[in-house]
């Protein structure tokens, strides 16, 4: 799967009211995938799980998924392990993983 793929899931997603786990690790998920996740997560009220280790993941994927933490009320556990982005990203997680009431695990 790569961002073409995670563009299809993105649109699915956003529309969800059932998914509460959704696995899409190891795959070749990159930056435009993981934006296009993030803005499906910013409107989605059901998923509680996902797993994005072992993709193609670089800063501004990264960030705008730390960011839309900040957004999400439901999602609890994010799994971004084993990507490609840096050190600020992993400080944009730690930032919104200070002030979420929802996030409970963060596997980075």
């Amino acid at each position: 799967m790569d961002d073409n793929d995670a563009e299809s899931f993105a649109e699915v997603l956003e529309k969800n009211e059932t998914l509460a786990q959704l696995d899409l690790s190891n795959n070749l998920i990159g930056d435009r995938g993981a934006c296009l996740i993030a803005s499906a997560l910013e409107k989605n009220d059901t998923l509680k799980t996902l797993n994005l280790s072992n993709n193609k993941i670089g800063d501004k994927g990264a960030i705008a998924l730390a960011n839309a933490l900040g957004v999400n009320k439901t999602l609890v556990e994010l799994d971004v392990s084993n990507n490609q982005y840096s050190s600020d990203a992993s400080t944009r997680f730690s930032e919104v993983i200070r002030t979420s009431t929802t996030i409970k695990k963060l596997v980075n």
